[in-house]
């Protein structure tokens, strides 16, 4: 088993899931919008912070936090439907 870290700088997130596999989070992170999954992979996987992410990829600060937010929403619903199956 492996657990993503989701912190941000302001507030503790709880983690992904201790419960599924990295290569079920990758499979997961693969089906992911591209603008979706460079977010996330490069908050919770390269550990930039959001401030980073956005100065790199020429988005707001504000941007990258609900593009993480969502990729993490998403990563969830698909790791829980293949987890009822």
């Amino acid at each position: 088993d492996h657990t993503i870290p989701v912190e941000t700088e302001d507030e503790k997130e709880p983690e992904l899931s201790a419960n599924f596999t990295k290569a079920d989070i990758l499979l997961c992170l693969a089906e992911l919008p591209e603008e979706y999954k460079i977010v996330f992979q490069l908050f919770a996987l390269d550990d930039l912070s959001h401030k980073e992410i956005g100065e790199q990829l020429g988005i707001k600060e504000n941007a990258s936090r609900s593009r993480f937010f969502r990729a993490k929403k998403l990563i969830k619903e698909k790791l829980l439907a293949n987890s009822e199956r």
